[in-house]
């Protein structure tokens, strides 16, 4: 496996993240590059980030290998819209700009770094959406997917900001695919959330598989939902509170989903205690007061 290359352009970043990774030891002349552990090469960049991006691009260096790190978001775009991966430091826990977070990793402290490579593994923003284009998912599929997939990302980055262990963008790609197999296995019957994740763990992509997988309503009362990473949790979770495009109570998103699917009432029924813990489980953490008030705090998000 060749070493990644992160590319930085910012003086200030790229000798915080020399000195976090040298045991605190500074540098009177900062080196231009420098290696960590052999699978990370960290190169400062003196230029703009969009002529930094097209001289790479130019150069030949292959984006697969590549990743562009820096603070500010807008810089990110310069790389993301190339097709490099790119990290975002983000050292205060903000949400992304964007209705869609574009950027493939983000970081609160430079030490992270020695742990990105897993972070990385996850198909980009630009990717998700081909695929969905490849499945040929419908717009109404696609916009109650982007729903869950913003409202899971906001509480996933409140989550993380409190000291839970979730990965805001992983759950934002898993919210985004959670229904690519819903139009392909409508005459299938309990081939829905499997397909997608056979999709995806052939391709490399095991986490984003497992959130496919589990998201199905019944999967919450098997006895392995309580081993379930917060990224699986939240995409189960927000998929209960959007009816189409709107964010809803669950209650009245169960009700919908009853008259659509009669023949499944009895086990949601079955389902719905564990549905409802998992959200006091979640207004507990963000001291939110009631599931009422979750649901106010997700419609108007900015």
């Amino acid at each position: 496996m060749n070493a990644l290359k992160i590319y930085l352009t910012s003086p200030d970043l790229f000798e915080r993240v020399y000195v976090s990774l040298n045991g605190g030891l500074g540098a009177a002349d900062l080196p231009g590059e420098f290696s960590y552990d052999g699978r990370i090469c960290f190169n400062l960049l003196e230029s703009s980030s969009s002529r930094v991006a097209i001289d790479l691009l130019e150069s030949g260096i292959p984006n697969t290998d590549s990743a562009y790190l820096d603070q500010s978001y807008e810089n990110l775009h310069n790389f993301s819209y190339r097709h490099f991966k790119t990290i975002w430091f983000n050292p205060t826990g903000e949400l992304a700009a964007d209705d869609f977070p574009r950027h493939d990793a983000e970081i609160r402290d430079a030490s992270e770094l020695i742990n990105i490579n897993s972070r990385l593994n996850k198909p980009s923003l630009a990717q998700c959406l081909a695929w969905l284009d490849e499945w040929e998912v419908p717009g109404n599929v696609r916009a109650h997917s982007e729903v869950v997939a913003r409202s899971a990302y906001i509480l996933a980055v409140m989550m993380r900001n409190r000291g839970v262990s979730v990965d805001p963008v992983l759950t934002h790609r898993g919210g985004m695919l959670h229904d690519i197999d819903k139009i392909a296995t409508l005459k299938m019957d309990g081939a829905h959330g499997r397909m997608g994740a056979e999709f995806l763990d052939a391709r490399g992509y095991p986490r984003l598989a497992e959130i496919l997988r589990e998201h199905i309503m019944t999967r919450v009362m098997r006895p392995e939902a309580r081993d379930w990473g917060w990224e699986v949790r939240l995409v189960f979770f927000c998929d209960k509170l959007v009816e189409e495009d709107q964010i809803v109570p669950f209650d009245q998103r169960l009700d919908a989903l009853k008259i659509r699917y009669p023949y499944y009432v009895e086990k949601m029924e079955r389902a719905e205690s564990a549905i409802w813990n998992l959200s006091d489980e979640i207004c507990e953490i963000l001291d939110i007061p009631s599931h009422a008030g979750l649901i106010e705090m997700l419609q108007t998000y900015p």
